[in-house]
């Protein structure tokens, strides 16, 4: 056994973790995963990009010391497999170190939030760590180490961040860092996309150690030394190895076939916790948890009642559709949402049928126009005895309030009536200026 000190997996933890310590301080947000484990645990995904390349260019590192040394040709006590381990082991057990570390860092934010943490993530990213260590010996053991290192680094690195852009959706969900995806208070991790690498990630790391423990000979000079026959029975086997790894691939590919493009699934309506009666508000667990954000959205439909828009008898977080012909609303609440922020969710349910609307070759600027008119109306009168009016218009845009104070020197009815006949008008694409009559 080599001596601790000697492993270049001991050096590479160190500044694996001051790159997750970082790239965490800058790029992940802590609102985004305050209060809820899944959210914060998923996010740990980014952190694959330093702990997989680690155990890839330490376990690299290792196998080129081995194929210097000429291991392959030894008649040695040990068998293959356990010098694999042997050498496997701290890349292995550094790369999981940091893997785990960010985890637990970004787990931090959703302590005592309600629900389980996905303890599942960690065994996924655990065995994504593995391939990675597994790919990057193979490599030291087959090639140079001028070549081997940097291409355990490429490798990696490019399995991690190339499947993740490619629009061929059950292949990113192989590599891992997809996982990033999930997930807002309305929704959960499809289960799919988190087997999904596991089952790719531990048998195609298997079959790379089992190639590696072949050591078929590849070159001409070792095909002599070893006989020709012996040769052939070898190369035969490592060509089984490498379709097995084929089936493996495309099993894994199948099971993630219907994940999409995101790694999360709506969330069951059972699990909503509802009150209220007029409209009937329905939220989640985690976003309950700090502060009841019911009474403000149940004031805020109050109010815009009042304005003479449709009423919602009721309103859920994200599960569907906002649909005002059936007096459903679904609206975006967050973890911990600011009073404004609700504001504005309960203002665009009224607004989400225009959301993504398509008006063909339509010049959309006039649209856009009386769409921040719209929006804004409908804020301002949500936000009475709720949020002072100046927060609301703090975030309107300057063209936007002057179109919006000349609407709003109407007598209170006019205004009313241009915003309903505003928003049919918006559905079927037609424009309408503050100077139109209502």
């Amino acid at each position: 056994m080599l001596p601790l000190p000697s492993r270049p997996a001991l050096w590479l933890v160190f500044p694996g973790l001051i790159l997750v310590w970082v790239y965490a301080a800058l790029y992940i947000s802590d609102a985004a995963i305050r209060g809820h484990w899944v959210a914060a645990m998923s996010n740990a995904a980014l952190f694959l990009l330093f702990s997989c390349g680690l155990a890839a260019l330490s376990a690299a590192i290792e196998g080129s010391r081995d194929r210097s040394g000429k291991l392959g040709d030894l008649a040695v006590v040990r068998s293959s497999w356990h010098i694999a381990a042997q050498r496997l082991w701290p890349s292995l057990l550094a790369g999981a170190t940091v893997q785990t570390v960010g985890t637990l860092f970004l787990a931090s934010a959703a302590f005592g939030a309600p629900g389980r943490p996905p303890w599942e993530l960690p065994v996924a990213y655990v065995a994504i760590v593995f391939f990675h260590a597994s790919l990057g010996y193979a490599l030291g053991r087959f090639l140079p180490a001028i070549a081997a290192i940097p291409l355990s680094m490429l490798s990696s690195y490019g399995w991690l961040g190339f499947t993740w852009s490619v629009p061929y959706f059950p292949l990113r969900h192989l590599a891992g860092p997809a996982l990033a995806s999930c997930c807002g208070p309305a929704s959960e991790l499809n289960p799919l996309a988190v087997w999904a690498p596991i089952a790719f990630s531990i048998p195609a790391g298997v079959l790379l150690l089992a190639l590696v423990a072949l050591n078929p000979p590849v070159g001409r000079a070792e095909r002599a030394r070893v006989g020709r026959r012996r040769a052939r029975a070898a190369m035969a086997v490592a060509s089984g190895l490498v379709a097995c790894l084929a089936v493996v691939t495309a099993c894994s590919l199948f099971l993630a076939r219907n994940v999409g493009a995101f790694a999360y699934q709506d969330r069951p309506e059972s699990e909503l916790e509802c009150s209220g009666q007029r409209p009937r508000i329905c939220l989640f667990p985690e976003q309950l948890a700090s502060s009841d954000p019911r009474p403000v959205l149940a004031a805020a439909f109050s109010r815009l009642e009042a304005a003479g828009m449709p009423l919602f008898m009721a309103v859920n977080a994200g599960v569907g559709d906002s649909n005002p012909t059936d007096a459903i609303a679904v609206v975006a609440v967050g973890i911990r949402s600011s009073e404004a922020e609700l504001i504005h969710a309960a203002a665009s349910a009224y607004t989400a049928p225009l959301t993504g609307i398509d008006c063909g070759a339509t010049d959309y600027r006039p649209w856009l126009r009386a769409y921040g008119i719209l929006s804004a109306w409908l804020e301002l009168e949500a936000s009475k005895g709720v949020v002072a009016p100046e927060r609301v218009r703090a975030g309107v845009a300057r063209d936007t309030l002057d179109d919006l104070d000349h609407l709003q020197a109407r007598p209170l009815g006019e205004q009313r009536e241009w915003i309903r006949s505003a928003l049919e008008s918006l559905k079927r694409c037609e424009a309408v200026s503050p100077d139109d009559a209502p």
